[in-house]
């Protein structure tokens, strides 16, 4: 694990306060109806599905899970990982968290999971703790960034760890437990090789 906090964000152009734990709102408050930021999380756990997340964030008061996209391990359930009984065909698979039903309009929900950025960003969260993460988890997460920043035309830099926001900072986040200087370069590298 590496230190996170090298990335410092303008946070002047704001975001909707009233949007924090969950419109329906699809419409991004920075007018281009896109989002400018990829905020990546864990879950602290070391098993889960987006099930018990969604779950873990409605008992917070949420409306829903708050992540825009899970990247699952092999460990879907307590009992799971406890008894060392990995469920192989989940590790590295995304799913879709936050959504109004419609699997296409899932990056323009407005998250529930970094304050200060979920107008304007997707969040997508690894199930894991303390950096516990598989190959195919990091792949999936290289992958998932990859693709997203071609979609939306986001700069690598724009690719930042809970931890490297204002709110992160400020609530003592270390999520995630990965080097985002490394993710970003790898993001960055990936973009320019292909085309």
């Amino acid at each position: 694990m590496t230190s996170n906090q090298g990335t410092r964000i303008d946070l002047s152009k704001g975001s909707s306060m009233k949007s924090e734990r969950g419109s329906d709102d699809l419409r991004l408050s920075n007018g281009r109806n896109c989002p400018e930021f990829l905020i990546v999380h864990e879950s602290d756990s070391s098993w889960g599905t987006v099930e018990d997340i969604d779950e873990w964030h409605r008992a917070r008061g949420f409306r829903s899970i708050g992540y825009h996209y899970v990247i699952g391990n092999a460990y879907p359930t307590a009992a799971s990982w406890r008894k060392h009984e990995p469920v192989v065909r989940l590790d590295g698979k995304l799913r879709t968290g936050r959504s109004l039903g419609d699997p296409d309009d899932v990056d323009m929900q407005i998250g529930a999971h970094c304050l200060g950025f979920n107008t304007r960003s997707i969040g997508v969260c690894l199930i894991g703790k303390h950096g516990c993460y598989s190959e195919a988890q990091v792949e999936t997460l290289y992958d998932f960034l990859e693709g997203k920043c071609r979609q939306y035309s986001i700069p690598p830099e724009r690719i930042l760890g809970h931890c490297e926001t204002e709110s992160g900072r400020r609530e003592g986040k270390a999520c995630p437990s990965l080097d985002m200087e490394t993710t970003r370069k790898i993001i960055r590298s990936r973009l320019m090789g292909r085309k």
